[in-house]
């Protein structure tokens, strides 16, 4: 079949196995891929020059290759006469597997980045789609990317999947690198009608063994080309500054706020829009008015408008009700709880947040009270050796429980 050509070095080819199997290969210098397919579970067919395509007892489907950036876009357009349930993994794979080197050598010496980030309990966010592999048997890097827009198939989006390297080990052990589920369930129940999935990969030669920064580098260098320079804005879209004006006016409402041992403060949630009754909490959060006092206050230093005025003066007529100086510490909850905390909130609200609002107010009351936060949490600093714990007291700033969370190291920093 003929090449498809994205750089000098770098070319698929869409081939025909002595076993009959159709599916395309990336050659990068020297060296080639395993046989892969557009989406790893449909069986093609049929192929051309550029596409590759097949189908099903209710289904049939498309995908047109093309170059692209640099790379090769694999863009799949499958239609269901009825609903089919199908595993969406798009895997380029790379290689045979020996356990022994997998296990022994391979695994120390690659470098990987994956998607989406996760936090330190595991749980994913909805960052940038795109994934990297630095393979040191072959000194190449093969980068993937998911366009967003072709992901609307998946209601959650990364909630169900995570792009990574991937290894399996029968009937054939093989590793490559791609979209796959992260659940048990790994089929999608899809609709009549027409589905669109797309990937991207490119690869390139690299005899140095990148760190992790390198790696960083070129994954956002390969795949800057193929994001949108200048979002296209939805047709009749609100402006920013009428959002924010609408904003303002929505917390006028007396549903977004509650009264409490006679000190008015915003909600976490406003009245009647929560399903769990979080909204009938008889009280109100530290974070929740600074999280809005904050760019409140910024809005209205860039606009000069005192639109905002009366707002600001009751989210920051709150602040004092949340210090505790006989502790040097700084809660979160009003009216008045006990001394123990969860340092995340602490750390964020206490030196971060309020840090902000103390600068653009320049009050000496906010910063008094920052500066003896920060003073409890030097002290929980020095007692837990920079270790946080997850919980913590502050009448004596040492640990509660066992757990700990070291992601509030860079809020302390």
């Amino acid at each position: 079949m003929t090449k498809i050509q994205a750089r000098p070095d770098l070319s698929l080819e869409i081939r025909l196995t002595s076993s009959q199997q159709w599916g395309f290969v990336l050659q990068s210098g020297a060296n080639e891929t395993l046989l892969s397919r557009p989406l790893d579970a449909l069986k093609p067919t049929i192929a051309g020059a550029d596409f590759l395509s097949g189908g099903g007892d209710s289904f049939h489907w498309r995908t047109q290759i093309t170059a692209q950036s640099g790379g090769f876009l694999l863009e799949t357009t499958l239609h269901a006469d009825a609903p089919i349930d199908l595993d969406p993994s798009m895997i380029l794979w790379l290689g045979t597997l020996d356990d022994m080197d997998d296990r022994q050598a391979h695994t120390w010496r690659q470098t990987i980045l994956r998607a989406p980030t996760t936090n330190q309990q595991g749980l994913g966010g909805n960052d940038l789609p795109a994934c990297y592999l630095y393979d040191h048997t072959t000194q190449t890097e093969t980068i993937c990317y998911v366009p967003p827009h072709r992901f609307a198939w998946a209601s959650h989006r990364f909630y169900d999947f995570t792009l990574r390297e991937v290894m399996v080990y029968r009937p054939t052990g093989r590793y490559g690198i791609g979209l796959i589920p992260n659940a048990p369930t790994v089929t999608f129940r899809l609709p009549a009608g027409d589905h669109q999935f797309a990937c991207w990969f490119t690869q390139r030669h690299c005899d140095r063994l990148p760190t992790v920064w390198d790696a960083q580098r070129h994954l956002i260098e390969a795949v800057t080309p193929l994001l949108d320079p200048i979002p296209t804005p939805i047709p009749d879209a609100p402006s920013w500054q009428q959002m924010a004006l609408d904003t303002l006016h929505d917390l006028e409402s007396p549903d977004c706020w509650i009264t409490v041992e006679g000190q008015t403060g915003l909600r976490a949630y406003v009245r009647g829009s929560s399903a769990l009754k979080r909204d009938e909490a008889r009280g109100f959060e530290l974070m929740t008015q600074l999280d809005v006092l904050y760019p409140l206050l910024m809005w209205r230093d860039a606009t000069r408008s005192t639109d905002a005025d009366a707002v600001i003066s009751k989210l920051l007529a709150t602040l004092p009700h949340f210090a505790r100086p006989e502790w040097d510490y700084v809660a979160n909850g009003f009216p008045r709880r006990e001394s123990l905390m969860d340092t995340w909130y602490f750390l964020e609200n206490a030196l971060v947040k309020l840090a902000w609002v103390a600068y653009l107010t320049d009050s000496t009351d906010l910063k008094a009270m920052f500066f003896s936060a920060m003073k409890g949490a030097r002290t929980l600093a020095h007692n837990t050796r920079y270790l946080f714990p997850l919980f913590a007291d502050a009448t004596d700033w040492w640990a509660r429980g066992s757990l700990l969370n070291v992601s509030v190291g860079g809020l302390y920093a």
